[in-house]
């Protein structure tokens, strides 16, 4: 029989932290649980707002992604980031739709 805890929950980054606890075989693992809407609508939010000609707001990367490129060993590569920036597949999550 598993259990699952509520460790914490990050409003301000969306992320819920969970603890799971196998109580058979003694397994403990850590769940993060990512909730977009509010990177989503602070991209809308960006949007609205007039750009400057030196600096530009170009993209916001959500705490998932920013997890995945951990994982993956990715966080540093810079061109990573900068083919991820230009995809079209994350075009949600840019606030300006130059190039990088």
């Amino acid at each position: 029989m598993a259990v699952r805890k509520l460790l914490y929950h990050d409003l301000v980054r969306g992320v819920s932290v969970y603890a799971h606890y196998d109580v058979l075989d003694g397994l403990v693992g850590i769940e993060e649980e990512y909730q977009e809407n509010q990177t989503l609508d602070y991209v809308k939010a960006l949007k609205d707002v007039p750009v400057g000609k030196d600096v530009r707001h170009f993209m916001e990367v959500p705490s998932s992604l920013k997890a995945r490129a951990i994982t993956e060993g990715w966080d540093n590569d810079k061109d990573k980031w900068r083919r991820i920036m230009n995809d079209p597949d994350y075009k949600y999550l840019r606030v300006w739709e130059g190039r990088v």
